[in-house]
């Protein structure tokens, strides 16, 4: 912490309701958020993150904004860029694609969210499955995910993110 003491996360790690979820809730923001992650405290702790949970996820700032989502991309395994359908632009993504590479991050894909379906569509328009059971005693084991889409998408809404995720991959 800011005084010096030495923590233990472990004790700030929260249940959900979703069994074997547990969340690190954000607490206030430090006057120093950059050089905090940046430390080799926090390289000791995402190892002790690591040793006890299966999977660690970060979430992180706005890559074009600050440094943070960098300091976290050079720590993380993978990265998964996050992005607004229609909102970012390709150059933007461009960036963030190289900024993440130049810290020495790996990027694993892009999730495009927010994007527009009919209400009525809504609860049966798209599912994210698992192919093999995940254990949570299957640490750093490869699951065989596929994403699937079901339901009446417009073909040409379907056919316009494709084209998008094509464009973005052939440039990555």
């Amino acid at each position: 912490d800011e005084r010096g003491k030495k923590i233990d996360i472990l004790k700030y790690v929260t249940t959900t309701e979703i069994d074997n979820l547990y969340i690190i809730p954000s607490g206030n923001v430090p006057p120093n958020p950059s050089e905090l992650l940046a430390s080799e405290k926090t390289e000791e702790m995402l190892e002790k993150l690591k040793k006890t949970f299966d999977i660690v996820i970060l979430d992180g700032t706005p890559a074009l904004l600050v440094t943070d989502a960098l300091i976290l991309a050079r720590l993380a395994d993978t990265t998964t860029i996050v992005t607004a359908y229609k909102s970012t632009k390709k150059e933007d993504l461009a960036k963030v694609k190289k900024s993440i590479e130049n810290v020495g991050g790996k990027i694993a894909g892009v999730i495009i969210n927010k994007i527009p379906i009919k209400p009525e569509e809504y609860k049966s328009t798209y599912y994210y499955g698992s192919t093999t059971s995940v254990e949570p005693t299957r640490r750093h084991q490869k699951a065989d995910y596929q994403f699937e889409t079901t339901g009446n998408i417009e073909e040409n809404k379907k056919q316009e993110i494709t084209e998008q995720l094509n464009e973005y991959l052939k440039n990555k």
